[in-house]
This record gives structure tokens, sequence and C-alpha cells, in this order.
């Protein structure tokens, strides 16, 4: 079965939450460090919440890039719909845009002096 961007994306997330989770206790074992003045213990959940804060960095990246990619193949798409369309419909001449039929509202009027 191929990967789909959207299930990518919906991993990647799920990574992101995984990593949010494991980060609650370090935090709690942090604050019991500093409670109790325990330089040591305080020092490992350092060194463990760095290490998940990089897994989570890194996947946090990948999932912008995939938001990226994403992105930039709708821009794609949607270049390639309005090729279409003019190739079907043809170019528009300015000429046939009536503008007369055009009114600014009252309040631009009247600020500029023109009404």
């Amino acid at each position: 079965m191929a990967e789909t961007p959207e299930s990518t994306v919906r991993e990647l997330l799920q990574a992101e939450r995984d990593c949010c989770l494991r980060l609650l206790p370090i935090l709690e074992a942090e604050r019991a460090a500093v409670a109790c003045c325990d330089v040591q213990a305080l020092l490992a959940c350092l060194r463990e919440r760095e290490t998940v804060q990089a897994e989570w960095q890194r996947v946090a990246e990948e999932r912008r890039q995939h938001v990226r990619a994403a992105a930039g193949e709708l821009l794609t798409l949607a270049q390639m719909d309005s090729w279409q369309y003019q190739l079907e419909v043809g170019p528009t001449e300015m000429s046939r845009i009536s503008l007369a039929r055009v009114v600014p509202p009252s309040w631009w009027m009247s600020t500029t002096g023109r009404g």
C-alpha cells in the first residue's frame, strides 16, 4: 500500500504527540529534583529532555516539509487548472471588460472630494 502525504503527516503528528507525552514525566522529575536540590538528578533530567526535544524538533521539521511540499503540489495543480481553462476559453481581452458599471462606494467619493 502506497503511503499518502496525509498518512505521513498523521504519523508525524502522532510522533510529535508521543514526544510531548514523554516530556511530561521528565518535567515533573525536573521539578522534583529542583525542590529537593538534587543537582545530579536535575542534570540527568535535562539530558533526557534535550534528547526528547531534539527528536521532537526533527519530527516537527519533517512535518513542516511535508506540508510545504503538499502546498507546492496544490499550487502547481491550480496553475495547471488555470492554464487548461485559458486553453479552453481563451484569453480575455481587457477591451471587453466594461469599467463604466463600476461605481466607487459613497464613502470613497466623499473622502476624495469627488462626490
